[in-house]
């Protein structure tokens, strides 16, 4: 695997990462 790849495979993640927080923290905010 490439250099590249790898960077890409880190980078959807923390994307991934970031969205579920993301949703999380709304779905509180919604809730109170």
């Amino acid at each position: 695997m490439s250099r590249k790849e790898e960077t890409r495979l880190r980078v959807r993640r923390i994307l991934c990462t970031k969205v579920m927080l993301l949703n999380f923290l709304t779905v509180k905010d919604s809730r109170n």
